[in-house]
């Protein structure tokens, strides 16, 4: 009698214990962010129900394998500034505009440029969409905080418009503050350019990009973002953050703020993502 109620005791313990690591670990891969990452990592990214990677790295049986499990692939697509690794780099070098700051194998260049908006939109996108990817994650609209000029926010206006009327899929796009104001003061419609957006650093700030350095970001500006970003859910954009932390407590915080927003998330411990 005494050891069957240990038992139920045991059984009782193991079962309250693992099922909720198993439901914080649940929602903890919705969503997950690996550019850096080659085929060699496939089996890794199963565990998530979306994965951003550089598809330029991958095949088409590649992304048919994550498909076949269940996952959902956007492909990294840089448009606003050019990266130096990248074999098309000397093409286009003669209209780059300055160097990035922290990312020194990049380089900021002219979206307004027909050349490179034809390049996006019928090389480079072409290319990702033959091997079946789901959408695109558009990097770097942020040359338009950098170079604040029509042409600039015209160029990724043309880009963005001409990559939904051709492919149509859903595009994410990082960052871009200052296009979205822009966009809303000439009241566009925001999701007939992008179906979600990624906020990187909301709790968190990046302190020192060669070291991982992190720290908490404060009260004032969190509160300012989540207010925008609750703007734009609003508006019917989903919304994706990127925080960089290696502080258990504060990821826990955030996890459980995001699982209530039902925002998707991913937390890094390195900016090398």
């Amino acid at each position: 009698m005494k050891f069957k109620l240990r038992l139920v005791i045991m059984v009782f313990l193991i079962i309250f214990t693992l099922y909720p690591l198993t439901t914080y670990s649940a929602k903890n891969y919705s969503f997950g962010i690996f550019t850096s990452s080659d085929s060699c990592d496939l089996n890794k990214f199963l565990k998530y129900k979306e994965i951003v990677v550089d598809a330029t790295i991958f095949s088409k049986e590649d992304i048919d394998y994550l498909h076949e499990n269940g996952v959902k692939v956007f492909s990294y697509i840089n448009i606003g500034s050019l990266e130096k690794f990248r074999p098309y780099y000397e093409d286009f070098a003669s209209i780059t505009l300055s160097n990035y700051e922290n990312w020194s194998n990049e380089r900021w260049i002219d979206v307004s440029n027909p050349k490179w908006q034809n390049y996006v939109v019928n090389t480079l996108s072409k290319d990702l969409f033959s091997k079946g990817i789901d959408g695109l994650f558009i990097d770097n609209i942020d040359i338009y905080t950098i170079y604040k000029k029509d042409k600039i926010f015209n160029g990724i206006h043309c880009i963005l418009k001409t990559l939904n009327d051709k492919y149509k899929k859903p595009i994410i796009i990082n960052n871009g503050y200052d296009f979205i104001q822009k966009a809303l003061s000439l009241k566009l419609n925001l999701t007939d350019l992008f179906y979600g957006l990624n906020k990187e650093e909301v709790f968190t700030i990046i302190e020192n990009y060669e070291n991982d350095i992190f720290r908490t970001n404060i009260l004032e500006e969190r509160n300012f973002v989540l207010s925008y970003l609750n703007t734009l859910s609003k508006k019917g954009i989903n919304i994706y953050i990127i925080e960089y932390s290696k502080n258990k407590n504060l990821n826990k915080k955030m996890i459980k703020y995001y699982n209530k927003k039902n925002y998707k998330f991913f937390i890094s411990s390195t900016v090398n993502l």
